[in-house]
């Protein structure tokens, strides 16, 4: 007996099951949802980022799969009406609808990973972040009190030749060359901010103020004599205060604006 002529454009996964034939339109069916799980894959991977492509994904995984075992099944039940599995070359059109059905498969389970990692992205970038922040900004404060720490001992070599007398201004550290601008400046840059280049007194960020106090100072009270304070900016709850025994402190900002919740 003949068998009849099959195609793969001419079978639905329904009349696979019932043994009768399709229709033509109905024998697309299978290569449409390959199609379809491609064009959501495309999107998942596009939405990955934000997570929430994980939806079009599994939507696209579970069409794309089931477009390619329906393929399958078709492409079997005609070997098997053909008279044997080898009987049958695979079409340039069912070649075409497994390739995409397979690509779409991939892209989908793609879109799912990325998503994925994305949504743990989510959950661990922030903590990363504030730990980093935190990291730095103690690393800020260490480096502030040892500008601070620095400054007090550049003004006391400062005072020991000028009759125990502290400058008025930090100017007069250079007018008297205590001590080079270009070691000065860093110190007096704020801690909190990079470097400019070339760092001048017109670029600095002047981190120090000097304390008007009375001299010399006696030893029973100089841990409660303030002689500099930092200028923190508002972003810092604490500035260093540094007292006339050498002492560095941390003390509260008044300049300080905690952030907005």
């Amino acid at each position: 007996m003949e068998n009849p002529e099959i195609t793969t454009a001419s079978l639905s996964m329904d009349e696979v099951q019932e043994g009768g034939r399709p229709e033509a339109s109905e024998g697309r069916t299978w290569c449409r949802l390959s199609w379809s799980g491609v064009a959501l894959g495309v999107l998942a991977l596009a939405l990955s980022p934000l997570v929430i492509g994980a939806l079009p994904a599994l939507v696209g995984a579970f069409l794309a799969t089931w477009g390619f075992l329906r393929g399958r099944r078709i492409k079997q039940y005609e070997r098997e009406e053909a008279g044997g599995w080898a009987s049958v070359q695979p079409s340039q059109r069912f070649q075409l609808g497994q390739g995409v059905a397979v690509c779409g498969i991939v892209l989908c389970y793609s879109a799912l990973v990325a998503s994925a990692l994305a949504g743990a992205g989510h959950l661990i970038w922030p903590k990363v972040a504030a730990e980093r922040a935190a990291t730095m900004r103690e690393d800020q404060l260490v480096r502030a009190d040892l500008h601070a720490a620095r400054l007090y001992q550049i003004c006391e070599a400062f005072a020991r030749g000028r009759n125990d007398q502290y400058p008025a201004q930090w100017q007069e550290l250079l007018k008297e060359r205590v001590i080079s601008e270009n070691r000065l400046l860093p110190l007096l840059h704020s801690a909190y901010e990079s470097i400019p280049e070339p760092l001048t007194t017109e670029t600095l960020t002047l981190a120090f103020e000097l304390v008007k106090h009375e001299r010399p100072v006696l030893d029973s009270i100089a841990d409660s004599v303030v002689v500099m304070k930092e200028i923190a900016p508002a972003t810092v709850a604490t500035r260093a205060v540094v007292y006339a025994d050498g002492s560095v402190k941390r003390k509260a900002n008044p300049r300080y604006r905690p952030p907005a919740s």
